[in-house]
Formats: structure tokens, C-alpha cells, sequence
């Protein structure tokens, strides 16, 4: 990564922070000359609070650090979330965060959405009985967004057909000999095809999603890890329970990890979420409308003519009234 693109990433982690320590650095200045306890404490109050932002920064290295180790140990994972919950900026996340680490542990990344200066992930790569694709190189961090795209999740018996001529179970289920690491995202678990359900490592949700606002460019989420879905499922059943109480209302995320479950609060700067497009298919409309000179209609009236029966395409209806307007004419 460029220097200017870190720094650039510094300064969008630390807005707020960076603001309130020249505030308070210009209140030091200003009282410093002046005698007496009570004009040192903006001075005092500077440095307990760049004492308190240096350990916030070292918290969030540790957070990426522990990501990082628990991604390299999991080499199969499923990203499961609701629209705009964050699951393509984990994915954009992800790919710089294994890409910074170490020169002998760095990945490569392959991406099945446009994802800039990254190589493109297809569905061949990972289709082992495909000869037109080579099973790709070791290291190589694969992130394939919205796999109903490619297999769907509920169509069992086809996706069985399919498999025999590509062998892409056969792929995820070796995915870790050949040094990869898969995150594989959709909405709901349905949106994956259950074979794949069945022989991943664990399943990340974005339990949590604070947006972007002025003060903050960036956004905060934090993600759970379990081992299954159904896991998940009993987590979340708990928590709502505990919000009808008091006491429930406060509780926080907590890492068991006798079961694998983990909390991750990730910030994602704005750089990492302008690297990427969510809407990637928008040129399909302008693809579309390219060849149609087709005129659009007003509604006029509250009555509905044959005219606009046709262009409503309500088939019964229009082959009806015009049976029926033949009828009347004789």
C-alpha cells in the first residue's frame, strides 16, 4: 500500500481525535504562560488524552492482529448478513488486512466483484474438474460476494448434477492444502448451497453497524464468528431475550472461546469502502435500454384502455376485453 494511501487512512480513523487534540494542544498554549494549578490542567488533560488515544490505536492493531491469526486458522469462512450490514466492506477489509501482514505471510487477492487493482476471481478457479482454470497459487485470498450469483443456494439436485462435471465441493473441501483462504458472502444461509454450508470453518455475521457520520468517516461494525449457522441462530435467540431485561439491555459482546465464538470491531475507513462499488450490475439498465425506443406512458384518466392493457402485459385481462370487444361489435 502507498504511503499516501496510509496516511490518508490514518487521517480518516482519526478525524475526531486529531480535532479535539488540536483543541486541547491551543488551550494548552493559550494558558500555559499563567501561574497556578488550575491553568496547567488543559495541559494536564492534552496528555491524558494522547495517552488514551495511542492506547485506543494499540487496540485496534491488537484487534487486526487477533483477525488476521484467526483468519489463518480458518481458511473457510461464510459471510452472512442483511443488505448494507457490511459484508462486501469485510471482504474489502479483509483483502487489505491479509495483504499488509508480514512479506512471507501476505495474500494475493482474487475478487468475483469489481474490486480495484484486484485479480478476478471465477467460478472455474474454484471448479477443480474445469481444465480451462488453474487451481490458483498458494497464498491467494479468494472472495466470492454474493454466491447465489454463481450456485444457487436452494437448488439442491441441480447443483449435485453440476458438481459432477466441476468438482467444486471437492475444491472447498481442499481449499486449505492448497494455502487458500475463501470467505464466501450471502444474505441469508439459503443463498448458500448447503454442501458448502455443511464443510465450512465458521460463519462471520455483522452483529452490529454504527454508519458514517461527519465526526466519523468511517464504519464501525462488529462481527461474530461461530462455528455454524444454527450456532448463530441460538446466540441471537439469547440476546433478544436478555433485552427484555434490565440487565440484558447492557450486555456486551464476549468471546467465548470454548466454542469459537469471537467479537471483532472492526473500522473501516471510507478509502477502503471507495475501492469498490455495491452496484455493480447498475449497467445492465443502460445495456438494456440501449436497442428500446420505447415510449413511456401517462396516465391521463382513471379509466384503463386496450392501449394500456398491453403495455401493463396483463395477458388475461387484455386477450379477454378484446374477445369481449369483438362480442359487443357483432
Amino acid at each position: 500500500m502507498k504511503l499516501i494511501d496510509r496516511f490518508q487512512i490514518f487521517v480518516q480513523l482519526n478525524f475526531f481525535y486529531l480535532i479535539l487534540l488540536e483543541f486541547l494542544s491551543f488551550m494548552s498554549l493559550i494558558f500555559q504562560s499563567k501561574d497556578g494549578f488550575l491553568f496547567k490542567i488543559p495541559l494536564f488533560i492534552t496528555v491524558l488524552f494522547f495517552l488514551w488515544w495511542n492506547w485506543k490505536m494499540f487496540k485496534n492493531w491488537l484487534t487486526k492482529k487477533s483477525l488476521a491469526n484467526f483468519l489463518l486458522k480458518s481458511p473457510f469462512n461464510l459471510v452472512l448478513g442483511s443488505l448494507g450490514s457490511g459484508k462486501t466492506a469485510f471482504l474489502v477489509y479483509v483483502s487489505f488486512l491479509m495483504e499488509d501482514l508480514r512479506k512471507k505471510d501476505k495474500f494475493t487477492t482474487f475478487s468475483s466483484f469489481p474490486f480495484k487493482e484486484k485479480n478476478i476471481l471465477s467460478l472455474g478457479h474454484m471448479s477443480l474438474l474445469d481444465n480451462n482454470y488453474q487451481i490458483l497459487p498458494k497464498k491467494s485470498l479468494l472472495l466470492l460476494d454474493e454466491s447465489n450469483f454463481f450456485i444457487e443456494g436452494v437448488d439442491d439436485k441441480q447443483n449435485k448434477l453440476m458438481n459432477k462435471t466441476q468438482g467444486i465441493q471437492e475444491y472447498f473441501a481442499l481449499a486449505r492444502h492448497f494455502g487458500h483462504l475463501v470467505l464466501v458472502s450471502g444474505q441469508r444461509p439459503e443463498h448458500i448451497w448447503a454442501s458448502l454450508r455443511n464443510i465450512s470453518n465458521s460463519v462471520i455475521y455483522p452483529v452490529k453497524v454504527k454508519s458514517i457520520n461527519i465526526f466519523r468517516p468511517f464504519l464501525t461494525v462488529t462481527y461474530g464468528t461461530f462455528r455454524d449457522v444454527s450456532e448463530y441462530e441460538k446466540y441471537r435467540d439469547g440476546m433478544i431475550a436478555a433485552q427484555q431485561f434490565k440487565d440484558g439491555k447492557r450486555s456486551k459482546y464476549r468471546n467465548i472461546p470454548q466454542l469459537d465464538i469471537f467479537f471483532f470491531e472492526i473500522k473501516i475507513p471510507l478509502f477502503f469502502l471507495n475501492q469498490y462499488s455495491s452496484n455493480y450490475f447498475s449497467w445492465l439498465r443502460e445495456y438494456k435500454n440501449a436497442d428500446i425506443k420505447e415510449k413511456n406512458m401517462v396516465w391521463d384518466e382513471v379509466a384503463i384502455d386496450l392501449v394500456k392493457l398491453d403495455f401493463l402485459k396483463m395477458e388475461k385481462f387484455s386477450s379477454f376485453f378484446k374477445k369481449f370487444q369483438k362480442k359487443e361489435k357483432k
